[in-house]
């Protein structure tokens, strides 16, 4: 493995990654001689690593075959990354004006995330249309259901339309499910138990897990675990 670290804003940093991957030719053999590259990267890290990734395969640093012919697998897993900045606002709020006075300019650039005019949500995007379209490498977006700083919008890239290399996810704390689901009850006149049934995105869902996933070699148990039931009345904690 190969740890790439340093502070900064997230070009600073891609070009101090890239830096250190071209002129080290350990590093540059490793990248060579391997049958995937995985990328993993959390929050700043995430447009950091996609930029940087997107600027390597391009000057071709990292090759799209291996030595004996086959496809090298590419990809990048993004954890709570800010692909669409921060929760919005927060860098009006007082605490978080203090917090980045001490913090720099590197947290205050997150914003600009938030501005798909920007020159840093634009550098973004084309280089995920060069991962994801064009090098046909595998982007994983993980996003937490409990973070403080980064929306789920934002951590599971919601600008991004679907595509079969885009894969999203929710990370949920032990026990969140149970949790969360006192404030996710609608309304009595709502529509959301039967809004679901009329989106043909559901039903494709499930005839995708059928298809695109593969088959288990050995008999797997299932097993599963009790709660209390009755510690699920929210009628009285709302």
């Amino acid at each position: 493995s190969i740890a790439l670290e340093k502070e900064g804003k997230v070009f600073e940093r891609v070009d101090h990654f890239y830096e250190v991957l071209t002129e080290n030719e350990e590093y540059l053999n490793q990248i060579d001689s391997a049958d995937m590259v995985y990328f993993v990267a959390h929050s700043q890290g995430c447009p950091t690593s996609i930029i940087l990734l997107a600027k390597l395969l391009q000057n071709g640093i990292i090759g799209k075959t291996n030595i004996d012919g086959t496809n090298k697998k590419i990809g990048i897993l993004c954890m709570a990354g800010i692909m669409n900045g921060p929760v919005y606002y927060k860098d009006r709020y007082w605490f978080t004006k203090l917090y980045f006075k001490f913090e720099g300019d590197r947290l205050l650039e997150l914003f600009h995330f938030q501005n798909f005019d920007s020159i840093q949500m634009k550098m973004l995007q084309e280089a995920m249309e060069i991962l994801i379209s064009y090098q046909n490498c595998k982007v994983c977006f993980v996003g937490s259901l409990t973070d403080q700083l980064v929306p789920l919008y934002s951590s599971c890239c919601y600008f991004t339309k679907s595509h079969p290399n885009v894969f999203r996810s929710c990370y949920i704390d032990n026990k969140m499910l149970l949790n969360i689901s006192q404030f996710l009850i609608g309304k009595m006149s709502g529509k959301g138990h039967s809004s679901l049934y009329y989106d043909p995105k559901v039903y494709l869902l499930g005839f995708r897990f059928i298809w695109e996933t593969s088959n288990i070699t050995t008999q797997e148990p299932l097993s599963f675990h009790k709660y209390h039931i009755e510690k699920l009345d929210f009628t009285n904690k709302l």
